[in-house]
């Protein structure tokens, strides 16, 4: 195990010649960038906390605890050496290389148990009261909520003190009184958890560039959570087929009410089946398009009888409707 200051300069540990057998060659190594902060939520610390990139790790060893129990505190400074010496044990590890600041300093989240106690809390507190009581909802901790748990220390009393409801969905701004199990230390806690509810949305199965027109074998209905950033998705088929893609849509997204737009019906120079209507006489004609549209778009035509110019309301692909009278 060898522990890398700089991408530039190697300095080999002086503990290395604890190991057996001789040293692995460089050409052979892996190098692992190593995190200026630790962050855990658990009380032992595995190599996969401390990785920048921990897929370069086997599933085995992101597993590895590199210390078990609270030997590292809250804040704590931690050095790079003594991580690579922690890791000797493992002969496994025995090619990899550490790259990272000489220090790390120890950041510890709040314990599962903590965490849910508080989302429960905060879940049945939306769940009284309208909108949120007619949905179904989560809510998710970001980590500086998580962080503010875990200085608070133990966490046994939960209550909901203030909810911001300017907002309905997405980040809301709470307040929370904690307190340890016989009602003393009493902390109250600013946090803004993320809220979302259960509901139907219209994703694409396949890839839609943007100007795909959307037929029923592009869609799929799907149970998703849904925040504020998507708030606007679209619930039924219906208002999908028919539509044109805005934008290029990945295999698998949800489809929202911004992603659509109305059909283009007709193109400059295309023929349009007119329906032209006054009172109870209805009179249909074809007319030259003078520029492109879109389905609800009123657009300048020409009658090709008369060379006359008027306009129109497209309704559908070379169609459009003309209402004279009442």
């Amino acid at each position: 195990m060898k522990c890398l200051r700089s991408p530039i300069t190697c300095i080999k540990l002086l503990l290395a010649l604890l190991l057996s057998g001789p040293l692995t060659s460089v050409a052979t190594t892996r190098v692992v960038d190593i995190r200026p902060r630790i962050v855990c939520s658990s009380a032992a610390v595995r190599l996969a906390d401390l990785a920048v990139y921990p897929e370069q790790l086997s599933t085995e060893e992101r597993e590895l605890v590199v210390t078990e129990g609270g030997n590292w505190e809250q804040g704590q400074r931690v050095s790079l050496r003594s991580i690579a010496y922690l890791l000797q044990r493992f002969d496994g590890l025995r090619d990899l290389h550490l790259r990272g600041p000489d220090y790390l300093t120890v950041v510890r989240l709040a314990g599962p148990e903590q965490v849910d106690r508080i989302r429960t809390a905060l879940v049945s507190a939306l769940s009284s009261e309208l909108p949120w009581r007619d949905w179904e909802l989560d809510v998710q901790l970001t980590n500086a909520d998580n962080l503010q748990i875990a200085h608070a220390g133990g966490v046994a009393l939960v209550e909901v003190v203030s909810l911001d409801r300017r907002a309905v969905l997405g980040h809301l701004d709470v307040e929370i009184a904690v307190s340890d199990a016989d009602g003393s230390r009493r902390r109250l806690l600013r946090l803004a958890p993320l809220v979302r509810r259960r509901s139907t949305a219209i994703v694409v199965v396949e890839r839609c560039p943007a100007g795909t027109l959307l037929a029923e074998e592009h869609l799929a209905e799907q149970e998703v959570w849904i925040d504020h950033r998507r708030d606007s998705s679209v619930e039924t088929m219906s208002a999908c087929i028919g539509r044109e893609v805005r934008r290029h849509l990945a295999a698998g997204e949800i489809v929202s009410a911004g992603d659509l737009m109305a059909p283009r019906c007709a193109a400059r120079g295309d023929q349009v089946w007119v329906t032209s209507l006054n009172g109870a006489l209805t009179v249909r004609l074809v007319a030259i398009a003078q520029q492109p549209g879109r389905e609800g778009d009123q657009i300048q035509l020409r009658n090709q009888s008369s060379d006359k110019l008027f306009r129109a309301t497209l309704t559908g692909p070379r169609l459009a409707r003309l209402q004279i009278g009442p």
